[in-house]
């Protein structure tokens, strides 16, 4: 007896079933079973390969929220395993043929075909090519009633051996009616011939489904978006860059119970921008942020030829709250003073080598055959990243010829794909004393247990090989040089997060030395940057002024940008270096001078000021204005002294012991230890959505999420103290 979704009636008999698994039909003839793949083997069905096995799978299916199969069977093939699955002849006698899949969303590798006449007409993939995702299988179908009457058969491919590199399918049966909940698998092909597909975009909580932009049977771009139903307005449009594939046809993909989504779309030249997007409320006022979609890590940061160029990962298609990054793009902008942004076309698009990861720039300054042995300029750049479609992940290069107006990838990418472990985010460098380029690559395992750098070197970028590894490390390795204030020479600085001690560190470093294979440590591993909302940073590559300048990400953690079309934002450029503190050489933090060009004139200015006089100055100014707020407070013996921002951020020290410590909504969020003597500095920079601070001259920098309240207090001094000088500056709007 097999398993159904429906009860199988009489001709003429109008049914309705719904199930647990959310399918429903309506019929007047009975549907027509193909396979529930309930027995132990694939009866007369056809098997190639390793990936299907002897027969069918059981479940329940690794990382599936609730069953979304029927019965006990189904077909599930093996990763890093190739092979086919082919069902006997059948003739196509109803409108639809219905089934539930799930797995690898990759066309013509982890799909099932229908086949009429030796032709594929139809086929369906399952909705995951990124990492993360889910094995559930959903609602699918096709509609078959312009082949009615022929003589049709099913494969089931599976030639991928990489990520996602397998397909679910279940209950395969014909019907009259779509089954309720159903995706159709939907395709169109189009001529590119304007530059931007127009999108009407929902926001959403959930990945949505995956649309892709196909040629050949090569997937050129990837998205996962969610359309608005019939009838529902779009909660944003976003104009999707397809200038690349100019003169081509290609084909749009996509899944959906509305049959005419795709058809709906339209292409133009002009690119849909909201003139107010720079307006809203919760947008920060000085530090930068997307114009629309998601950001997270900082990548690749560079200067060249007097303009600073800023990549970022980031989902243009998420428009804001509640939607967080599911896809992942290089953002990228540009700026000739580190302050004022200008946003230029993405650099780099998902596509069938899966997400962009984070990495690092380069300027080449020599010749490397098969990268820059045809262009003149010298240095050029190049961008190193993550693919995430292989298993493991690989390292790829893209390069720009037009001072990094566009990029286009190495044709023989990826160059690095050996390790067998989840790896991302190359930090690549020259080594000048060892004459080689170096990779610090984070990898989930390393020869010395989880979690590490492995370092790689190469004489031409092209060919790796690992040299040594260095564990407890985590992702967004960075790797420079400071000068020592002990010896006046410079030091090698390994950053990133380090998650071998408990609490994890988010923002750590280390001193020591590297001769191009081993880094030897001369420190213990520390805090670099307090956070909380600190991370994925990276230094500027050639600065023009001979600094170490890191930007990172003001990762919210929940927290949103409510009622805007993007979400998170960056921190300040910070100059870094190494001081003094308690005899210890300490990495410090503090806002590039440029920063110093957005102050308006002095609000406050004052001096030898107690805290209450100081809080009743601050407590006169308009809560709305960005502010830099500069002090240095007299330390009086046995009080504590502290300041609170925004009603919400409540910084407390204490001089006989040195601790600092920051509590947000009277919860701790950390706490350090600072070196003074009988004065204190202090810089805060105060803006929508974002506070930085900066104590002693940087030994300790936070960056902390703190959405505007109008009827908050801007900032308020704590303690028995004296203030012996007071700046406060308004700042300017780095958007108009």
């Amino acid at each position: 007896m097999h398993k159904s979704l429906f009860s199988f009636l009489p001709v003429g008999i109008l049914f309705f079933v719904i199930l647990n698994t959310g399918i429903a039909a309506v019929s007047t003839e009975k549907d027509i079973l193909i396979n529930d793949f309930e027995a132990e083997t694939y009866g007369d069905w056809v098997v190639t390969g390793d990936a299907f096995g002897d027969g069918p799978a059981g479940g329940p299916l690794p990382r599936e929220k609730k069953t979304s199969y029927i019965g006990k069977g189904l077909v599930s093939s093996k990763d890093k395993l190739v092979g086919t699955l082919t069902s006997p002849l059948f003739k196509i006698e109803r409108k639809y043929i219905n089934f539930l899949i799930g797995g690898g969303g990759f066309a013509g590798q982890t799909c099932m075909n229908l086949e009429v006449g030796g032709k594929v007409v139809r086929t369906a993939a399952g909705p995951n090519v990124t990492p993360g995702g889910s094995e559930s299988l959903s609602p699918s179908g096709w509609d078959v009633e312009p082949f009615m009457g022929k003589t049709a058969r099913l494969r089931i491919i599976d030639s991928l051996r990489g990520g996602w590199g397998h397909i679910n399918v279940d209950h395969i049966f014909q019907s009259n009616e779509l089954a309720e909940g159903a995706l159709m698998q939907l395709k169109r092909e189009i001529l590119i011939d304007a530059g931007y597909i127009q999108l009407p975009m929902m926001l959403r909580e959930e990945r949505g489904e995956t649309f892709t932009i196909e040629k050949d049977g090569r997937i050129l771009r990837f998205m996962d978006l969610e359309f608005p139903s019939q009838g529902e307005k779009p909660d944003f449009w976003y104009s999707y860059d397809v200038r690349e594939f100019m003169g081509e046809t290609v084909q749009f993909c996509f899944r959906s119970s509305n049959a005419k989504v795709l058809d709906n779309l339209e292409l133009s030249d002009k690119q849909i921008i909201d003139e107010n997007a720079y307006k809203g409320i919760n947008r920060p006022r000085f530090h930068f942020s997307p114009r629309i979609g998601w950001m997270n890590d900082i990548n690749g940061p560079y200067w060249l030829d007097g303009v600073f160029h800023m990549f970022f990962q980031h989902d243009p298609l998420s428009g804001g709250p509640p939607t967080r990054g599911f896809n992942k793009y290089w953002g990228h902008v540009v700026s000739s003073d580190l302050m004022h942004w200008q946003e230029r076309p993405i650099a780099l698009f998902p596509d069938e080598t899966g997400n962009c990861y984070s990495g690092s720039a380069l300027l080449l300054n020599e010749t490397v055959r098969g990268i820059n042995d045809k262009i003149d300029k010298r240095p050029f750049p190049l961008l190193f990243f993550t693919g995430t479609a292989s298993n493991p992940n690989s390292q790829h290069i893209a390069m720009s010829c037009d001072d990094g107006k566009t990029w286009n990838r190495y044709s023989r990418n990826p160059v690095f794909k050996d390790l067998g472990s989840s790896t991302r985010d190359p930090k690549v460098l020259w080594h000048e004393p060892s004459k080689h380029y170096v990779m610090l690559l984070y990898s989930d395992e390393t020869s010395h247990g989880p979690d590490g750098f492995y370092i790689l070197r190469s004489k031409n970028l092209l060919d790796w090989d690992i040299v040594s590894n260095i564990p407890g490390w985590y992702e967004c390795p960075e790797f420079f040089q400071l000068e020592s204030p002990a010896t006046g020479e410079d030091v090698w600085v390994l950053y990133g997060c380090y998650r071998a001690v408990e609490p994890k560190i988010n923002c750590a470093y280390q001193l020591g030395h590297f001769d191009g294979i081993n880094f030897e440590p001369i420190s213990d591993i520390r805090v670099a940057h307090q956070g909380p909302n600190f991370y994925g940073a990276l230094t500027f590559v050639n600065d023009p002024k001979d600094r170490i300048v890191m930007m990172g990400w003001s990762r919210s953690n929940g927290e949103s940008f409510e009622g805007e079309l993007f979400n998170q934002c960056a921190t300040m450029p910070l100059r870094l270096t190494l001081k003094n503190a308690g005899g210890i050489e300490s990495l410090c933090m503090e806002p590039v001078e440029e920063l110093k060009d957005l102050r308006g004139s002095p609000l406050i200015k004052a001096e030898n000021i107690s805290a209450a006089s100081a809080n009743r100055k601050l407590g006169a100014l308009d809560n709305s204005i960005p502010l830099d707020v500069e002090a240095r407070i007299r330390l009086q013996p046995g009080n504590s002294v502290g300041a609170v921002i925004n009603d919400l951020l409540d910084f407390n020290f204490v001089p006989s012991t040195g601790w600092l410590t920051l509590n947000k909504n009277n919860r701790q969020e950390c706490s350090t230890m600072i070196h003074t003597d009988n004065t204190l500095t202090v810089r805060f920079l105060i803006d929508r959505g974002i506070v930085e601070a900066f104590w002693n001259n940087g030994e300790a920098a936070y960056a902390v999420s703190a959405l505007y309240d109008e009827k908050s207090r801007i900032l308020e001094f704590k303690g028995d103290l004296i203030i012996d000088e007071l700046t406060v500056y308004p700042m300017l709007n780095i958007w108009y």
